[in-house]
Protein backbone atom coordinates (compact mmCIF):
# COMPACT_ATOMS: atom_id res chain seq x y z
CA UNK A 1 0.00 0.00 0.00
CA UNK A 2 2.96 2.13 0.73
CA UNK A 3 6.26 3.17 -0.32
CA UNK A 4 9.01 3.94 2.00
CA UNK A 5 11.81 6.21 1.70
CA UNK A 6 14.95 6.49 4.16
CA UNK A 7 15.40 10.64 4.94
CA UNK A 8 17.52 12.77 6.98
CA UNK A 9 15.87 14.90 9.50
CA UNK A 10 17.66 17.79 8.83
CA UNK A 11 17.02 19.69 12.16
CA UNK A 12 18.69 16.49 14.40
CA UNK A 13 20.42 14.42 11.77
CA UNK A 14 18.76 11.46 12.35
CA UNK A 15 18.07 9.09 9.67
CA UNK A 16 13.88 8.42 8.88
CA UNK A 17 11.54 5.97 7.39
CA UNK A 18 8.86 7.91 5.29
CA UNK A 19 5.79 5.77 4.43
CA UNK A 20 3.92 7.24 1.80
CA UNK A 21 0.84 6.12 0.88
CA UNK A 22 0.53 4.89 -2.75
CA UNK A 23 -1.89 7.77 -5.22
CA UNK A 24 -3.92 5.01 -6.03
CA UNK A 25 -4.65 3.91 -2.47
CA UNK A 26 -4.87 7.77 -1.15
CA UNK A 27 -8.19 7.85 -3.18
CA UNK A 28 -9.64 5.11 -1.34
CA UNK A 29 -11.47 5.89 1.90
CA UNK A 30 -11.39 2.07 3.39
CA UNK A 31 -7.45 2.33 2.55
CA UNK A 32 -6.64 5.55 3.87
CA UNK A 33 -8.75 4.91 6.84
CA UNK A 34 -6.16 1.80 7.17
CA UNK A 35 -3.67 4.12 6.98
CA UNK A 36 -4.86 6.41 9.55
CA UNK A 37 -5.51 3.66 11.93
CA UNK A 38 -1.57 2.12 11.34
CA UNK A 39 -0.74 5.50 12.71
CA UNK A 40 -3.02 5.41 15.65
CA UNK A 41 -1.61 1.53 16.89
CA UNK A 42 2.12 3.16 16.28
CA UNK A 43 1.23 6.21 18.68
CA UNK A 44 -0.32 3.79 21.11
CA UNK A 45 2.74 1.43 21.47
CA UNK A 46 5.38 2.21 23.11
CA UNK A 47 8.03 -0.77 23.64
CA UNK A 48 11.18 -1.26 22.50
CA UNK A 49 10.62 -3.78 19.65
CA UNK A 50 8.22 -1.81 18.19
CA UNK A 51 9.51 1.57 15.89
CA UNK A 52 8.07 4.97 16.85
CA UNK A 53 5.79 6.81 15.23
CA UNK A 54 7.62 11.14 14.49
CA UNK A 55 4.94 12.62 12.74
CA UNK A 56 2.23 12.30 9.86
CA UNK A 57 2.10 14.16 6.69
CA UNK A 58 -0.79 14.82 4.75
CA UNK A 59 -0.35 17.22 2.10
CA UNK A 60 -3.36 17.60 -0.36
CA UNK A 61 -4.05 13.84 -1.10
CA UNK A 62 -0.90 12.49 -0.04
CA UNK A 63 -0.38 10.48 3.66
CA UNK A 64 3.01 9.49 4.85
CA UNK A 65 4.56 8.29 8.44
CA UNK A 66 7.39 9.16 9.52
CA UNK A 67 8.97 6.44 11.73
CA UNK A 68 11.85 5.03 12.97
CA UNK A 69 14.54 3.77 10.58
CA UNK A 70 16.10 0.01 11.71
CA UNK A 71 19.16 -0.60 9.28
CA UNK A 72 20.01 -4.10 10.82
CA UNK A 73 18.41 -6.19 8.49
CA UNK A 74 15.22 -7.22 7.34
CA UNK A 75 12.32 -8.41 9.42
CA UNK A 76 11.44 -11.02 7.34
CA UNK A 77 15.12 -12.75 7.62
CA UNK A 78 15.00 -11.99 11.46
CA UNK A 79 11.90 -14.23 11.63
CA UNK A 80 13.74 -17.15 9.87
CA UNK A 81 16.04 -16.93 12.26
CA UNK A 82 14.15 -16.61 15.67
Amino acid sequence: MGTVWRAEDVETGNWRAIKVLKPEYARDPAAVARFVRERNALLALHHPNVVSLHDMIVEGDRLALVMDLLTEGDLDQFRRDH
